[in-house]
């Protein structure tokens, strides 16, 4: 949903828990302006904005706008606030774990949090999203691939695989596809490790330029709101978390983790987790070689994580919901260590 400024949409539930006044910095009305950046998907409110904060050594200038960053700013539809906030903590482990994360930042505007992700495209760029190449390969039918995304009867892992990707990536990109599809499979375990199961064909997608001798190169990982607890109420953290630390095998627990499901699929497999796609990729080294998997995955970068929650989110979210995602994050990088076996 394309707002034409900022305005009030009541979220369809509240989680608890919002952050004191001061937590998130406020963006003054005279240091943004509306701007027009396209067509942009997605249910969320959404406005798209320039936008001026002080940096000490950048190009950004108080009293030239042209040259304040652009952003899409997104409320919470569903869980307002932890929706948003959860986003940008998944952007941050993003980082922290050395994927390529679009730039992101948390700002109260009217006295409501919002999610802000920076506009990544310049002038000369065009980002074809994964939907468009799938459109290509289906005989240019953009509907169709439309279609099977938006009907929750079909089960999109059915139609859109792995080995798909890789072949569309072929027939597309020539020597750039390796490199790609490389990228690609690194979004998919990042998916793997926070549990997105929203990664659907709009959220990703290739970045092309006007100078047809430029390379092209693979979006940064933007639209990761989908993980983490994002949609529990502060009563359900409270009480996951409890049953979980009186019983570490608390089924429904184990099941949150153990069946969170991407949108891609696996060329002759049913129904895959998360984890058995990682399963796959890492024992086939599909795009990226056991090495370099194993590393994403390292005690070292688990602590990582475990420090950006406890330290850059102390004010952001409540003790028991960073407890209970650092409990989530514990689980699945120790399910995924376990496939190393």
């Amino acid at each position: 949903m394309l707002l034409d400024k900022f305005e009030f949409i009541p979220p369809e539930n509240y989680s608890g828990f919002e952050p004191k006044d001061g937590e998130v910095k406020v963006i003054r009305k005279k240091y943004f302006q509306y701007v027009d950046l396209g067509t942009i998907i997605g249910d969320a409110p959404k406005c798209m904005l320039a936008l001026y904060d002080y940096e000490k050594k950048g190009k950004v200038k108080k009293a030239n706008p042209n040259t304040w960053r652009k952003y899409i700013a997104k409320s919470a539809k569903k869980w307002y606030p932890v929706e948003s906030i959860t986003e940008q903590l998944i952007n941050e482990l993003g980082r922290t774990l050395g994927f390529t994360m679009a730039n992101s930042c948390l700002r109260r505007i009217n006295n409501q949090i919002w999610f802000l992700s920076e506009y990544f495209l310049n002038e000369k760029e065009t980002l074809y999203h994964g939907a468009d190449l799938y459109a290509r390969y289906f005989n240019n039918d953009k509907q169709f691939v439309d279609n099977i995304q938006d009907d929750n009867k079909i089960d999109d892992q059915d139609f859109f695989t792995v080995q798909l990707v890789e072949e569309v990536f072929k027939q597309n990109f020539g020597e750039d596809a390796d490199d790609l599809f490389s990228d690609y499979i690194k979004m998919l375990i990042f998916d793997g490790i926070i549990g997105n199961n929203d990664r659907h064909a709009y959220n990703w997608g290739i970045i092309t330029s006007i100078h047809t001798n430029q390379r092209k190169y693979f979006s940064p990982i933007y639209d990761s709101a989908r993980g983490l607890c994002w949609n529990f109420s502060e009563l359900r953290v409270k009480e996951m978390l409890t049953n979980h630390e009186n019983n570490p095998n608390y089924k429904k627990f184990q099941n949150y983790v153990l069946n969170s499901r991407p949108k891609i699929g696996w060329e002759d497999k049913k129904s895959l987790s998360h984890i058995e796609l990682l399963k796959l990729i890492y024992h086939s080294e599909t795009g990226i070689t056991k090495k370099d998997f194993v590393y994403l995955v390292s005690d070292d970068n688990l602590n990582r994580c475990i420090y950006v929650i406890n330290n850059n989110f102390k004010r952001l979210l409540s003790v028991e919901r960073r407890r209970l995602i650092v409990e989530c994050l514990k689980l699945r990088f120790k399910l995924i260590n376990e496939l190393f076996d």
